[in-house]
């Protein structure tokens, strides 16, 4: 899978990502366990398929934070 970003999804990536800690698991207290995380993405546009090189271009919303 090869991903290219623009300028707005690096800094969603960035700040999304500031003072995480992949060694910690998200929960309430410390006694519980781990919280489970569910993550959705909805496509915006499908702009391009190339089936035989199985590349997709799709348009996404930009982010400003």
């Amino acid at each position: 899978l090869v991903v290219i970003c623009s300028d707005e999804e690096e800094r969603l990536m960035v700040d999304v990502f500031r003072g995480y800690n992949s060694l910690i698991q998200p929960v309430r207290n410390l006694n519980e366990t781990p919280i489970i995380v569910k993550i959705a993405l909805q496509l915006a546009l499908l702009i391009n398929v190339d089936e035989k090189d199985q590349i997709m271009h799709t348009k996404c919303l930009a982010y400003f934070g």
